[in-house]
């Protein structure tokens, strides 16, 4: 990892984030006529992170470096984070003021623009206009331990959770018709629901509001069944698989002393493992964290404590964890559970190619 230097009012602390709020990766057709995008504003996010240059955020002069060239070119593009989703993590910036004492910070992403532009809004308040460039560790190809891609295993598991949730078929059925999207699951609708939804705009017809509720329902148990299946062996498996090789990194963190400052920018992919992971079944129940959701675990002498927010429309509170079924816990007791779930990338790329078997 590469980074910045930070000294916290908390020994050290290792933060997780989600990107913020984004368009849509699959848009519903008619949600892509630009009377329906209003909500959608990215005009503003034109950062050339290779070299520099920031050609609209003039009042936010931070120069990063980072190892992956690719700048963003300002228009809505699926995925693209909105100038709302980039505010929410200028405000996370604020709260890692209010908590933390900064000297050196190592950073992480994803190579997505949003995570990337995400990290550049954290950092906002922290360092000044004339800082240095800060690099930025950006995994390669194959190599990624904070999202997990092009896994047929995974593709198989989401795809027998699916199946499961056919109960509702009458009623998907009706919605693709409406919507003009026969392809589309109920994820799918909640992908493109979700923005407005944390925007607290409207959503046009031919949306209903049962529409809305009915698909995030049915999102949640998606969630839910994902990465807190009630089988316990493919629960354990699916979460090795698709957040063990950073569970490594993790223990590496609280293994190492010198350690002071992380930020891991990422996606709900990063998040939901961990949470699964670390905290006890019933702090948070709404199966998909939301936008700017963040995870931090802060190491305070022998001690950890996990500061969760599950969305932007919470505050961030401490929760049990269950590594010793309390808020507070020791690094050993933290170690032994997560040693449970660590492992390598060859160990992922075995388990990805595994055949799932009900």
């Amino acid at each position: 990892m590469l980074g910045l230097t930070l000294v916290l009012l908390e020994s050290r602390v290792m933060i997780h984030t989600r990107h913020g709020v984004r368009t849509p990766l699959k848009p519903m057709p008619f949600m892509r006529d630009p009377q329906y995008n209003s909500p959608m504003i990215c005009k503003q996010l034109k950062y050339d992170f290779q070299n520099n240059k920031s050609k609209q955020i003039s009042h936010r002069q931070l120069k990063l470096n980072f190892d992956v060239k690719n700048a963003v070119t300002g228009s809505c593009y699926a995925g693209q984070l909105t100038d709302f989703g980039f505010e929410q993590h200028v405000k996370l910036s604020d709260e890692w003021n209010r908590l933390y004492e900064f000297s050196y910070v190592n950073l992480r992403s994803t190579r997505y623009q949003r995570v990337r532009i995400s990290l550049l809004g954290q950092l906002d308040h922290i360092y000044s206009s004339t800082s240095a460039p800060q690099p930025v560790s950006v995994g390669s190809a194959g190599f990624e331990s904070l999202y997990l891609q092009d896994c047929s295993y995974d593709k198989q598991f989401q795809a027998f959770v699916i199946k499961n949730l056919d109960y509702h078929l009458i009623e998907l059925q009706d919605l693709r018709v409406r919507t003009n999207t026969p392809d589309f699951e109920w994820m799918d609708y909640a992908d493109n629901f979700a923005p407005y939804k944390q925007q607290n705009v409207a959503l046009p017809l031919p949306i209903t509001q049962s529409d809305v509720d009915l698909t995030f329902k049915i999102n949640t148990l998606f969630w839910r069944n994902l990465y807190k299946n009630q089988n316990e062996q493919f629960r354990k498996y699916y979460l090795k698989m698709t957040i063990g090789t950073h569970v490594t990194e993790v223990l590496q963190f609280l293994c190492n002393p010198d350690s002071a400052f992380q930020i891991n920018s990422g996606h709900d992919m990063t998040i939901q493992p961990l949470e699964s992971i670390l905290i006890v079944d019933g702090e948070f129940e709404n199966g998909q964290v939301g936008f700017a959701s963040f995870l931090n675990i802060e190491v305070e002498s022998n001690y950890v404590k996990i500061l969760f927010r599950g969305s932007d429309q919470e505050e961030g509170k401490y929760v049990n964890q269950r590594a010793c079924g309390k808020i507070q816990c020791t690094v050993e007791e933290v170690e032994v559970l997560l040693k449970e779930y660590a492992i390598g990338f060859e160990e992922r790329d075995r388990m990805c190619k595994t055949e799932f078997k009900e």
